[in-house]
């Protein structure tokens, strides 16, 4: 083997040679960098390729041309053997560790730590009509990111731990300023020592945790507690581990050590605190224990389970107290370095005196890295396994599989958010992925009578949707750009089917039992099981011109709704079931008052009825525009020159989308002003209002004489 740097860099975790299929003296390494041999290994150079750090494995074409490398960062491609490599930003390979999930406003904040990739915050679904994309994302801690969580007591702080250089590093990200405070609470470099010269063990995971009362926890192989932002710390526990130092040594050799801080034993891994008992912290550790204190961290007690349950010497990952009863909690350990991949989940109801197990009929060969009680339904849990996640609703008797779209890929971390009600999933690989709407899984047993189900649908919001594209000359992404799924705007209507009916169709009532949309068609789905259909908070559009080009018909739909109580009214084959739905208003609309409500509400109404008007004027001009299109297939030439007079008064009649000849006549200035309010919710101002006074008394005079 040559003497190259670029060789033989943690050889355990990396450091392979690929042979080029066309050319046995064309080699890649891949290490923490990807270095090239041109004279069949004798010597290696460094390749740029822009695509990070940490190279795991090569996929070669047959004639060399044509190289895939995936790494900690995403993949990068080549097409002319490695001369030029490019990185496909439009792909999910993010290596998400864990979630950290902020108060639901609009939307909420999902913050995640990426191996190799730093800690980050994005929104769930920002509003601009498109989707998730790479630019809604924003740093908020260096290094290989973990944990990144919202402060619970200041929105404004985002708290995340990393193996930036060394261990146990915890940062506070401040949105005030932009800056990333290192608050970590033990200063020692521990790079390059074996794990028995430390003060203190940090696991490469390091777990952060809050108390009730907003204090913050972190885990070594101690509890480290902090009360004024990692200013000071105090360690508020013994040494929690099994502390053996026969499993502390220096690794790596003989060539030279390996001491990237990924191989620190004997660490705590989780720590979790529950709102049902302020004095409760659980920590798991990576050598098979669980440890509980009940009076915040004055005395605390092994609970670990017993080993007829599980075999010692697996790592505790996961571990989530009870939603309803503080003596309750569930844990997951996984035992697949010891070459175990079984699933290994169990329950507590007595604070750790007695376990059982829950994994039921999980796949034998998948083990469980996290686990989540549903908040609202106790019997629901939800367990992130090697390929994917599963979901019980009877305790973990019975599980089944909640993949649905994602791809088989290891889950790291489940948390959901309440106000929302949304599963938000870490796919290690894969990104985030949401699960929007949890309410059919938390009343799945009501699904098991023969007839179909409509679930009462989470509040929806209004909000303006502006896109960050100029998407009136260009409607798609640019290109190399991500975009994540949004859910669909405006109201999540989901409902059950035991079978495939004829016919379904979701119609809107009002407060006053008015309906205002109706919905039906590829706009209500129909395949057996759970489906889901969307309703945009717009009422049914108006009459279109059909005589016109399809950009010209008119609008698809009429004004937004106003803000208030609406009943979903699912038809199946003649027979109806409903639901109750809240509409409510924007909360960051700046045109709204923040202190009285029913001044937003007669601007919402005042907008309405303004909007309502036109959509009904246009409605008129376009029937009568259809009813002389029908009569001028039979109109003798005088009446057809009559009629198309008539019509060159209601529309100039442009023949595509770039016609301008103009001039506009009624029809375009009514299409015009509906676009004028069609970039906020705000009420009509007085120059409006005149105006579209204006048309009316115009339009009144046509129809008169239109049907005179």
């Amino acid at each position: 083997m040559p003497h190259s740097p670029f060789l033989g860099a943690r050889p355990f975790y990396f450091s392979s040679i690929f042979i080029d299929p066309a050319n046995p003296d064309r080699l890649i390494n891949v290490s923490l960098i990807l270095s090239m041999s041109t004279d069949g290994g004798r010597s290696f150079h460094s390749m740029a390729n822009g695509g990070g750090w940490d190279y795991h494995t090569i996929w070669w074409s047959a004639d060399g041309r044509r190289i895939i490398n995936g790494s900690d960062e995403g993949v990068i491609l080549s097409s002319d053997g490695g001369a030029h490599f490019w990185q496909p930003y439009d792909l999910p390979f993010a290596q998400p560790y864990h979630i950290g999930l902020g108060p639901l406003l609009l939307n909420y904040r999902v913050c995640i730590g990426l191996q190799d990739d730093n800690s980050w915050c994005g929104p769930s679904s920002p509003p601009n009509g498109i989707g998730v994309m790479n630019r809604n994302w924003y740093q908020v801690g260096p290094g290989d990111g973990m944990w990144a969580v919202v402060d619970p007591k200041d929105l404004d702080l985002v708290w995340s731990t990393s193996t930036s250089s060394d261990t146990g590093q915890v940062y506070l990200w401040n949105q005030r300023t932009e800056q990333v405070y290192d608050v970590s609470p033990d200063a020692e470099s521990n790079g390059e020592l074996a794990a028995r010269a430390l003060s203190y063990r940090f696991n490469w995971d390091t777990p952060i945790a809050f108390t009730n009362d907003g204090k913050a926890l972190v885990g070594g192989n101690v509890v480290f507690q902090s009360g004024d932002h990692g200013q000071t710390w105090s360690v508020i526990s013994p040494d929690l581990t099994r502390n053996d130092t026969g499993k502390q040594r220096e690794t790596g050799g003989p060539v030279g050590n390996d001491e990237s801080g990924a191989e620190i034993y004997d660490t705590i891994l989780y720590l979790a605190t529950t709102r049902l008992d302020n004095g409760i912290i659980w920590a798991t550790t990576d050598d098979g224990l669980v440890q509980l204190t009940r009076d915040g961290g004055q005395h605390w007690r092994n609970v670990s389970p017993p080993a007829a349950l599980v075999p010692p010497w697996g790592r505790v990952m996961g571990l989530d107290p009870g939603r309803f009863t503080a003596a309750s909690a569930f844990v997951t350990v996984e035992r697949h370095l010891n070459g175990d991949d079984r699933p290994y989940v169990l329950r507590t109801d007595d604070y750790g005196a007695s376990w059982h197990s829950i994994a039921g009929n999980l796949p034998g060969n998948q083990f469980v890295r996290a686990i989540r009680q549903d908040p609202r339904n106790g019997n629901v849990l939800y367990a992130g396994t090697s390929r994917g996640v599963w979901m019980t609703v009877d305790g973990g008797s019975h599980w089944q599989s909640l993949r649905l779209n994602m791809p088989a890929t290891a889950i790291y971390d489940l948390e959901i958010q309440p106000q929302a009600n949304d599963l938000v999933v870490a796919a290690h690989g894969r990104g985030v992925w949401i699960l929007d709407d949890l309410t059919p899984l938390q009343r799945w047993s009501s699904t098991a009578s023969a007839d179909p189900t409509l679930f009462q649908p989470r509040d929806a919001y209004r909000m303006w949707q502006w896109p960050p594209v100029n998407t009136f000359t260009d409607p798609k992404v640019p290109p190399n750009e991500f975009v994540g799924e949004s859910p669909p705007y405006g109201a999540i209507l989901t409902y059950y089917l035991p079978r495939t009916p004829k016919t379904a169709t979701i119609t809107i009532l009002d407060a006053m039992g008015r309906p205002v949309r109706h919905l039906k068609g590829d706009d209500v789905p129909k395949k057996v099981g759970m489906n889901r259909a969307a309703w945009d908070l717009n009422e049914d559009g108006p009459v279109k011109w059909a005589g016109t080009f399809k950009e010209n018909q008119g609008p698809d739909t009429g004004a937004e709704v106003v803000p208030g109580l609406y009943t979903v009214q699912l038809t199946v084959d003649g027979a109806g079931k409903e639901q109750p739905l809240t509409v409510k208003m924007d909360p960051r609309d700046v045109t709204a008052s923040s202190t009285d409500e029913a001044i937003d509400l007669r601007q919402a109404q005042s907008r309405h009825a303004f909007l309502t008007g036109l959509y009904a004027e246009l409605s008129s001009i376009d029937t009568m525009l259809n009813g002389i299109d029908a009569r001028l297939k039979t109109a003798s030439p005088g009446q057809a020159a009559r009629l198309r007079a008539f019509r060159l008064r209601l529309t100039y009649d442009p023949r595509n989308i770039e016609d301008l000849s103009g001039p506009a006549q009624i029809r375009e200035k009514v299409l015009d002003l509906i676009s004028r309010m069609s970039t906020s919710f705000q009420a009509p101002t007085a120059a409006q209002s005149a105006q579209a006074a204006s048309y009316k008394t115009e339009l009144d005079a046509l129809s008169a004489e239109y049907h005179h």
